[in-house]
């Protein structure tokens, strides 16, 4: 889908969603993020009823239904949500139930959301900042991830991507870069 054809999906959804789910989506933009945990109002573990509640419904859904898949790709289902023409949301479910939470910012205007960490980080913050709040992360699939946090804060000068996943663990396969 082109971008300018999604912007103009995202606004026509903008239009057609009940107002609870606007009042809802307000309250997710500014829910703190909880390492390992939660992040935009879901949690890890949270069921894909309880994700349409709090954000509506998902401006695309994807699903794997080839039957050659990994293993570890059966009964996932990626949940995409256009937060604003810069910010993107991805939450990847198996079985019904959040399993990893995405947030991706293109860097550009100011972020949908205002989410911090803990240790007060959020989207468009220092790098740096990360650094010095919580070290060297390590590597894994590609992507800097603070395994015993259950977090990955990313980007070249300030944060552009949050991940939460279950902290002590590797990332999931499918998230591989």
């Amino acid at each position: 889908m082109t971008f300018i054809r999604l912007k103009t999906f995202i606004l026509l959804m903008s239009v057609i969603l009940p107002s609870y789910a606007y009042g809802q989506k307000e309250w997710a933009l500014n829910q703190p993020i909880v390492e390992g945990k939660s992040m935009v109002g879901i949690k890890l573990g949270d069921s894909e009823s309880d994700v349409f509640k709090a954000l509506g419904f998902p401006d695309k859904i994807e699903s794997n239904f080839m039957t050659e898949a990994p293993p570890s790709w059966q009964s996932l289902k990626f949940l995409l949500y256009g937060l604003d023409k810069d910010d993107g949301l991805f939450i990847f479910t198996r079985d019904g139930k959040v399993e990893v939470i995405q947030l991706l910012w293109s860097g550009q205007g100011t972020p949908a959301y205002k989410g911090k960490t803990s240790k007060d980080i959020g989207v468009g913050d220092s790098m740096d900042n990360v650094k010095r709040q919580y070290g060297e992360c390590e590597m894994s699939r590609g992507i800097c991830w603070y395994k015993k946090h259950g977090i990955s804060l990313g980007g070249d000068k300030v944060v552009t991507f949050i991940l939460i996943a279950q902290p002590g663990r590797e990332l999931p396969d499918y998230l591989e870069r």
